[in-house]
């Protein structure tokens, strides 16, 4: 399993984040987020996520302590970390701050991906067996709606498959004739 990853801000400061963590021997965790805005008050609250969506299992969001204070901790599954996010950074009602955010769970020995995407566009697969295709997504961005449910995604990967996430920031992009690069032309670029 090999991971790459570029981030191209369009800003010198901003709210885009991005990591891959190793969850335990078998279990990668990776994510990508993107705070709205742009400026100080965006790359503060990626920040702060960033810490909160760390390996540090007493104070990440990603793990749970199993049974008890004194108990090993487990690994949080997607939704309920997006359901943890959700109640623990609520939208900023005064500037409007939110975050979009999609999260998945690698598992090392089988290739099986568990995602959950608040408001994030969907992931692409590119396979040698298959056409390229987007996965959905269908959460609402994080903090707009206390205690809402997230619902959790999956797929197999073979090996020799791709999986690209990215921000809308890529899709959303416009040439000089104002038309957007669209999902249709990023998952051909990805097929070639």
């Amino acid at each position: 399993v090999l991971f790459e990853w570029g981030l191209l801000p369009c800003d010198e400061l901003a709210g885009d984040a991005l990591n891959v963590i190793k969850l335990d021997d078998t279990h990668a965790g990776f994510y990508l987020l993107d705070v709205s805005g742009h400026g100080v008050a965006a790359a503060l609250l990626a920040m702060t996520l960033i810490h909160t969506l760390s390996a540090d299992k007493p104070n990440s969001v990603l793990y749970e302590r199993k049974g008890g204070p004194d108990k090993d901790f487990v690994i949080r599954s997607p939704s309920k970390v997006a359901e943890t996010l959700n109640n623990q950074f609520p939208m900023d009602d005064v500037i409007g701050q939110y975050f979009t955010l999609i999260y998945g769970i690698l598992d090392l020995e089988t290739l099986r991906v568990r995602y959950v995407s608040a408001g994030h566009p969907g992931p692409v697969i590119i396979s040698s067996r298959d056409n390229p295709r987007s996965l959905p997504s269908t959460g609402m961005p994080m903090g707009f709606i206390a205690d809402n449910k997230y619902e959790e995604g999956s797929f197999q990967m073979q090996s020799g498959d791709h999986l690209y996430f990215f921000s809308d920031g890529i899709i959303e992009s416009t040439n000089k004739y104002g038309e957007q690069f669209g999902n249709e032309r990023l998952l051909r670029i990805l097929n070639q």
